[in-house]
């Protein structure tokens, strides 16, 4: 995603999965290819789809895997 400032009401517009946004650590990454991919399965994802996935992100991940990921998200 470019680095243009997003409201959350914006991101709020992308909340399943033909078009998923999350915000991690406010950064907002389009994880609508990625939603079929994902190891741990779609509905991960499409729970916090449209949100602030941090909080959530961070219970299960460390936040070294956005920066391996980032370039492909």
């Amino acid at each position: 995603m470019n680095s243009t400032l997003l409201e959350r009401t914006e991101v709020a517009n992308h909340a399943a999965a033909s078009s998923c946004w999350v915000i991690i650590h406010n950064t907002v990454f389009d994880l609508t290819e990625f939603v079929k991919e994902h190891p741990g399965g779609r509905n991960v994802i499409l729970r916090t789809a449209g949100q602030d996935a941090t909080e959530a992100f961070d219970a299960v991940h460390s936040k070294d895997l956005l920066d391996k990921y980032e370039s492909r998200l």
